[in-house]
């Protein structure tokens, strides 16, 4: 059976006239937080920066980037991936404060866009033949929308129903106009031009699994997720984010570990496999043996049942039923005290300190 950790562990625990204190492996600070992305869906626009890919915005989807000539080139190392294709979704629209006003003005797919225009895998022109050069575009002719320069206009690029990135256009009614826009945080663009969307994916950003599964290595190759054939009935693009500011407390978690791997409440029909890397440095004194996966429910941390420990790999997996926050910790065990004919579970292994007045 889990077994449920409140949120500080039992840190200070009152049996008796007894004062117990609990620690697992050495101690150890907070780890650092991490800006997380918004994926929230299209409708609700969240405030600056106007521009948000790995590039420009902390917490963005790590391997997204925008490319020329939204911005300038950017450095990236992970491989494209092109396999995303069937799945993501170019939308424009007009903005009003921090919300889009109405419907998408336009709309790019694989399968449709305004005229004749679609959503396509393209290569580079001056480097045909090198595959990391390869990215997504859609070539948005603004000459057949009726577009206000007054107004600002945000591109979207999303996989399923879930944002990866975004950027806010400044448009400008000539060419003259193009020196006053601020490109730190707008594309600017001519009214009347075509603007070439142009943006790339990375592999081990996220995995998009369905009814015939899917695997793949996250956050840098973290963290592997299994998703098997008949777990999921639809597709669902699952990211992975890494998670800074988690007390590591009685748990013992262990930086480097913690995960929110999102849509949280996505339940598999199938169990799905999580497995995560860890640094033995990052151990802080906790043995290897104590270690297995934790889940964050509620205020607290729950044990994962049959996690499998490969000190070989320095990978901790195990069989979940859906997705959460997760991390590396210290195993759970009991030990029972009584006192005055009180008794009181206590998660070991930790350092007991009593003391009775």
């Amino acid at each position: 059976m889990s077994r449920l950790i409140p949120p500080e562990g039992r840190s200070a625990l009152a049996l008796g006239l007894a004062l117990l204190t609990l620690s697992c492996g050495e101690a150890q600070g907070p780890i650092e937080p991490e800006a997380q992305p918004d994926d929230s869906l299209p409708h609700v626009i969240p405030p600056q920066p106007a521009i948000v890919d790995a590039a420009h915005e902390a917490g963005s989807r790590k391997t997204f980037h925008f490319l020329p000539p939204l911005v300038p080139k950017a450095e990236y190392s992970e491989e494209f991936d092109p396999t995303l294709l069937p799945y993501l979704t170019v939308e424009i629209c007009r903005l009003s404060g921090e919300e889009c006003m109405g419907p998408a003005i336009a709309t790019f797919t694989a399968e449709s866009g305004p005229g004749s225009e679609t959503l396509r895998v393209e290569s580079d022109p001056d480097a045909p033949q090198d595959p990391e050069e390869e990215h997504y575009v859609a070539n948005w002719d603004t000459g057949e929308f009726d577009l206000d320069p007054a107004v600002t206009y945000r591109i979207t690029v999303l996989v399923l129903d879930r944002r990866v990135g975004w950027a806010d256009v400044d448009l400008v009614p000539n060419g003259g106009g193009l020196r006053y826009v601020d490109t730190n945080k707008y594309v600017p663009l001519v009214d009347r031009k075509t603007l070439a969307i142009k943006f790339r994916i990375g592999k081990g950003g996220l995995l998009v699994a369905g009814p015939d599964g899917g695997a793949s290595d996250l956050a840098g190759g973290l963290l592997h997720v299994d998703v098997p054939a008949g777990a999921l009935a639809e597709h669902v693009a699952i990211f992975v984010d890494p998670v800074g500011g988690e007390p590591v407390g009685p748990v013992g978690l262990i930086p480097g570990t913690v995960f929110d791997i999102t849509p949280d409440g996505t339940h598999f029909a199938l169990p799905a496999r999580l497995s995560i890397k860890y640094d033995e440095a990052s151990l802080g004194g906790v043995p290897e043996g104590w270690l297995t996966v934790l889940k964050k429910l509620g205020g607290g941390w729950v044990e994962a049942n049959d996690a499998v420990l490969d000190v070989g790999e320095n990978v901790v997996s195990v069989e979940v039923d859906g997705f959460s926050r997760w991390a590396i910790g210290c195993k759970v065990k009991e030990v029972l005290i009584s006192h005055d004919k009180k008794e009181l579970n206590l998660n070991i292994p930790e350092t007991v300190q009593l003391s009775a007045t």
